[in-house]
Parts: structure tokens; C-alpha cells; sequence
């Protein structure tokens, strides 16, 4: 009888022993050969063998040395409608146990393998297209008597690796819509390469307190953690998020599910338009925010590896107006008068840049953050803004607001909300293609001529050019308010071309503001 090549395998496959087990089969060895680490782990592979040659459709070996209950189960896992596939890859065999002196002497093995599941059902195996995924078998084996196989199979079950250990482990690549929210950038998908930088999301609890949280980190890494190393990288952060909720003690949570996302950044060497090369005066290095500039940092406060990316975002600033010939401040006071800037953290903001913006106006340039739920399982949304002092102008009197309209979904079904601040009034612009788009908000009826000198048909039709995105996701917005104007979008701009554009945009916007205002009364 040949062995398949899924029984091969089993030869080459690593045998791992326990240094307990090891020392239990030294000292029972000495009375009964077949106890000895040599024949046990003879046994262990050619059980696993005679297992692997069923798999692939020949089923004598194992019927020969298996009770009849045990190698069914083996073929036919308990309460699941599949079988595993033919071709199973056995890459580990580990004898966990051996209770040398029950009656008689049994031997606990488990096996990991790469596989497939087949289903007999043709629709659930649509459904269950899955590839090839890694499993566990575990088998007990007694020594029924002598002769060239003494060894008997008395029970044993395979199962997928997240059964065996609880919680459901995957790792996958980026998708370009999870890179466009993250960056408020709407690349081509094949402009998207690996960045070298991994999300680990992972849920656990605590049952005995009855506690359930998430957790959250980035590394930067030349691959992908696999599941072991996953579970190791991301486990202080569940014993630090559970002491913050429960306090001291000696609980032990477990893993739900784990996944790791393989971050994505855009190609790189992406020219720089030449009108952008001659306002920044032949400045044309391509930079991003990469999390290895922020690592050495984060490893010094590992508690703090949540804020990796912010850290990866600050050096990249640094960069950035160092390039642009800005001043830089890490910290600095967050501007007021804006309504968009009494809706953020204060103290969340950072990486701030001042100078004159794209060759535009002077103006001050960082990145701002608003928290959007607060306490356990809170979430933090990214922003990037520019503001210009307009004190040598008059301006609106009381304000003026230009935001992305959230227009109803599916066919109008739902409620047209405005993200307008509650004291303004929407106002049509008049031109249908930018009110369809956009809303304009003004806070007093003497705005009102302000707000029909602003928006001049030149600078509608500009803006309609610009991004937007699903519900004005990737609109640049504006705010005039108390000899402030505040330009604003989405996201931390983490590329030197994305923070480029944002600025030129920035600086049009002022231009027009200061070109269509009167001059402000003289001082003293």
C-alpha cells in the first residue's frame, strides 16, 4: 500500500514534546519500551498518517489501527457539514500528554495542518468558498497490547484552529474604501501599494466580571504578524485596557476575534503639478507620513502606541515646514471664532505650521481632532485646517458658514439633515449645480450682501471642481466669523501632495474672501 503525499508530509512535519511529557517518558520508558520518546513518536506519525491517507481517500490504515466511532468522527467532524478536502498539508504534530500509568497507558496528540473544507450541500459550499484555512485534529491513542502496532486510536476530532483556540483570527489587505475614510484620499486601486504598516484590531472579555472591550494598534513590520505573533503584539494592550476598566487584580481576559489590515499608501514618486512646483518654489520631494518616524517614540512609551500614527504624522509635518519654509510648534493654541473650531479638542490639536500658505496669505496651518464618543470605546475623527486672520478687512458682520449638503439616501427616504450650525440660516447661492452640492449658512440678515459678493460665479464653479465624496466626504469647507476664516477638511493630510493641495485650496479661498471684502477701519 503507497502513502499518499498528504502522508509524506506527515514524515517531514515537526514533532514538538513538552519538556514534562518528555521527562514522563524517561522515567516510563525504563519498565516498558514502548513508552520510550523513540516509539511514541513513532506512534504519533503513523497515526497522523494513517489519518491523512483517509483524508485523501484511503481509509485502511486508519480503520486498521482505529476504533470504529473514533475514525468516523475523524472523517466526519461533529455537528459541521463538511469534511476536509482531499490534499491536507500536516505541518506539526505535538504529543501533549501521556498518562503512563492509567490501564491502560494513553497518549494525547494534537496535529496542525493546512487544509480545505468540501460541504456536500453545493449551495453552502458557495457560500463557504473559502481557501485554504488551518485546522487542528487532536487524537487519543491507548497501547491495546503488542505487535508492530499496539497503539489504538480510541477517539479523536479535527476542528479549524479558530474553534480549537476560541476566537476567530483573519488577516486581509486594505480595501481601497477603507483607505479613502482613513485618508480622505480617493486614489486609483492600483496607485495603492503596501505600506509595510498593520492595524491590529482585536475584541476580548472578561467573563468572570462580565466585561467585553476593543482594542486597537498600528506596527510597522516588513510582513504580517501571523496569528501567534499577533496575539503577542497586541496583548498588552488588553491587559492595560482591562486593569483601566476593572483596576488592579488578576483577571484574564480572553480573545473573541483578532484581525490584522495590511495599511495601504499611495505609489510614491508621484510628480507634483508644475503650477505647485512654481509656488513652492521648485520644492518638489515627495514625503508621507511613514509610522517608522513615530516608532522609536511610541517603543519608548509603549502605553501610548494608540498615538503611533499621530507621532508618524508630527515628523512628517516637521518635514513638511521645514520644505515649505514655515515655522513649526508641535503645540501651540487652537485658534477661536469659527464654529468648526468650538467643535474640536484643543487639546488633540497639533503639528502647528504658520507662514504664508502656498504662496498665498499668511496663515496657520495644523491638524485638529474631534471626539465623537467619548469613554469606553470612544472614537476620535481627524481633521486638517488652515486659518487666516482677516482683521484688515470687513468681513461678514456676524458670519458666514459653506459646508457640504447631506442630501437624503436611497431615493429620499430619509430625513435631509443639515450639518449647518444651529444659529445660521441656509441661504441659496443661486447657482443650482453648487446648491445642489453645498449649503451656505449666514448669521445675521446684514450678511446677507456678503454672502452675494463671495460667491461669485467664478468661485461656485471652482468649488464644484473640487473633491467631494460620498456626503462631502472629501469637501473642503469654509467658515468667516469673527475676523477669522477657517478652511477645513476631512482627515490628516499625510502626503506632501495631498497637504499641497489642501493649502493651495486654503489659499484660494482666503484670496477670495479678502478680494471680495472691503478694507477694515483704520486703527486707533
Amino acid at each position: 500500500m503507497n502513502e499518499s503525499e498528504s502522508a509524506k508530509l506527515v514524515q517531514a512535519a515537526s514533532l514538538d514534546i513538552p519538556a514534562s511529557v518528555a521527562e514522563t517518558m524517561r522515567h516510563a520508558g525504563a519498565s516498558n519500551d514502548w513508552l520510550t520518546a523513540d516509539r511514541v513518536s513513532q506512534a504519533a506519525r503513523q497515526a497522523v498518517a494513517a489519518w491523512a491517507m483517509a483524508a485523501d481517500g484511503d481509509g485502511t490504515r486508519l480503520t486498521a489501527i482505529a476504533e470504529p466511532d473514533a475514525a468516523y468522527w475523524l472523517m466526519h467532524p461533529v455537528r459541521k457539514p463538511w469534511q476536509v478536502a482531499r490534499g491536507p498539508r500536516v505541518t506539526r504534530i505535538e504529543i501533549r500528554g501521556l498518562e503512563a500509568d492509567a490501564e491502560p497507558a494513553r497518549l494525547r496528540i494534537t496535529f496542525r495542518f493546512a487544509g480545505r473544507r468540501q460541504y456536500k450541500d453545493p449551495i453552502q459550499a458557495r457560500e463557504n468558498a473559502d481557501g485554504e484555512i488551518v485546522f487542528v485534529g487532536l487524537l487519543d491513542l491507548e497501547l491495546a497490547g503488542a505487535g508492530s502496532r499496539p497503539w489504538r486510536v480510541s477517539s479523536g476530532h479535527v476542528k479549524t484552529l479558530d474553534d480549537f483556540l476560541g476566537y476567530v483570527f483573519t488577516s486581509r489587505r486594505e480595501t481601497t474604501e477603507e483607505y479613502r475614510q482613513r485618508t480622505s484620499s480617493s486614489p486609483h486601486p492600483a496607485a495603492l501599494v503596501p505600506g509595510h504598516r498593520f492595524r491590529l484590531r482585536a475584541s476580548f472579555a472578561e467573563h468572570d466580571e462580565r466585561f467585553g472591550s476593543s482594542v486597537e494598534i498600528e506596527v510597522a513590520r516588513q510582513a504580517a504578524p501571523d496569528r501567534d505573533e499577533a496575539v503577542r503584539l497586541v496583548w498588552p494592550a488588553i491587559e492595560e485596557e482591562t486593569s483601566r476598566a476593572l483596576g488592579g487584580g488578576d483577571w484574564r481576559p480572553s480573545l473573541s476575534s483578532l484581525e490584522v489590515v495590511e495599511l495601504r499608501d499611495e505609489q510614491r514618486g508621484i510628480d507634483i503639478p508644475p503650477e505647485l512646483t512654481a509656488v513652492f518654489g521648485g520644492v518638489t520631494r515627495q514625503d508621507r507620513a511613514s509610522l517608522r518616524d513615530g516608532l522609536g517614540q511610541a517603543l519608548r512609551r509603549p502605553w501610548q502606541l494608540t498615538d503611533l500614527a499621530r507621532m508618524s504624522v508630527d515628523a512628517f509635518a516637521a518635514r513638511y515646514a521645514r520644505d515649505r519654509q514655515l515655522t513649526y510648534e508641535l503645540t501651540g493654541t487652537t485658534p477661536g471664532g469659527p464654529w468648526f473650531l468650538n467643535s474640536i479638542y484643543p487639546k488633540r490639536s497639533h503639528s502647528f505650521m504658520r507662514g504664508p500658505l502656498a504662496g498665498g496669505p499668511q496663515g496657520l496651518l495644523w491638524y485638529a481632532e474631534k471626539v465623537l464618543r467619548a469613554g469606553r470605546g470612544g472614537a476620535r475623527q481627524s481633521w486638517t485646517a488652515a486659518c487666516y486672520d482677516l482683521a484688515e478687512v470687513s468681513g461678514p458682520a456676524a458670519g458666514i458658514a459653506c459646508v457640504p449638503r447631506q442630501n437624503p439616501l436611497w431615493g429620499g427616504r430619509l430625513k435631509l439633515v443639515s450639518i449647518l450650525p444651529r444659529e445660521l440660516t441656509s441661504v441659496a447661492v443661486g447657482d443650482a449645480k453648487f446648491d445642489q452640492s453645498y449649503e451656505v449658512g449666514v448669521a445675521a440678515d446684514t450678511d446677507h450682501a456678503s454672502m452675494a459678493a463671495l460667491f461669485t460665479a467664478d468661485f461656485t464653479a471652482w468649488i464644484c471642481e473640487l473633491p467631494f465624496g460620498k456626503l462631502g466626504a472629501d469637501s473642503t469647507r469654509f467658515e468667516v466669523r469673527a475676523g477669522t476664516l477657517c478652511v477645513y477638511t476631512r482627515g490628516a493630510q499625510q502626503t506632501t501632495q495631498a497637504l499641497d493641495t489642501f493649502c493651495q485650496r486654503a489659499a484660494q479661498i482666503a484670496a477670495q474672501v479678502q478680494r471680495t471684502s472691503r478694507p477694515g477701519p483704520p486703527p486707533g
